[in-house]
């Protein structure tokens, strides 16, 4: 029972982490070398390495921009909408796109220790910390499991050792086990949290783990902070009105 219920809860992070590696590979794979025009992989960047990014490219590693001006979408890191001008000594970040002109940029760190790497590294981490009832039901299993096998091992054996025969006993030993089992207890806890979690990854909403699943039960307000949050961010045609003018004929606008 406990190592079904943990495959369930695996399976359940793993489609959480999909998500995460979805935001991995928003990252390029391969950056241009500003200097020759090579193109190399992302993974043999090196600290200091300057690189050139086009507009319309992704930025391929965190760093600072050495030349040129431009805006730059970071919605898939920060889920800010609003491009973000960037100029020389400005930081940049890998997966943003450059909008608008030409830059170069200074490698800052290499491709496993930018922010995209370190913001899945710590997700994966928080998913594998336990909730509260799970560790709770975890301590209570612990000691409540052996002692009615204890219990039940003892009430099949002892009485033939005092002389007992037939199945009488051995019959109230099974009943024992089947009614002191903790099936609902073990899978009920660990089964609320997958189901949570799968389903808010589905969504495209990333949990860190089940303690937070915990804590939204007991939030009583919450507050956003930025256009992105509860909204897309993008601007879009709703209707069109018709505006007046003179002679009584009315135009669209």
């Amino acid at each position: 029972l406990f190592g079904l219920s943990e495959w369930l809860e695996a399976l359940s992070m793993s489609k959480a982490s999909d998500a995460i590696e979805a935001v991995l590979e928003l990252a390029p794979e391969q950056a241009t070398v500003a200097a020759t025009g090579k193109v190399i992989d992302a993974k043999d960047i090196e600290v200091g390495m300057v690189l050139a990014v086009m507009p319309g490219d992704k930025v391929p590693i965190d760093g600072v921009v050495v030349s040129g001006a431009s805006a730059v979408d970071e919605a898939t890191l920060t889920g800010e909408s609003a491009p973000v001008e960037k100029a020389e000594g400005s930081q940049v970040f890998a997966g943003t796109i450059n909008i608008t002109s030409f830059m170069t940029v200074r490698a800052s760190t290499r491709s496993d220790e930018s922010a995209v790497s370190r913001l899945a590294r710590l997700v994966n981490e928080a998913q594998a910390r336990r909730t509260k009832s799970e560790r709770a039901v975890e301590r209570f299993a612990k000691y409540y499991t052996p002692v009615v096998v204890s219990l039940a091992l003892l009430l099949a054996s002892l009485p033939y050792a005092f002389g007992a025969t037939g199945t009488k006993y051995m019959y109230m030993a099974c009943t024992l086990l089947v009614v002191s089992c903790p099936c609902a207890l073990v899978l009920s806890t660990p089964v609320v949290t997958v189901c949570a979690l799968a389903a808010a990854a589905h969504r495209g909403v990333v949990i860190k783990g089940g303690a937070h699943l915990e804590n939204l039960g007991r939030m009583k307000a919450l507050a956003t902070d930025k256009t992105g949050t509860l909204t897309t961010g993008h601007f879009g045609v709703t209707r069109v009105a018709g505006a007046p003018r003179a002679g009584g004929k009315r135009r669209a606008a």
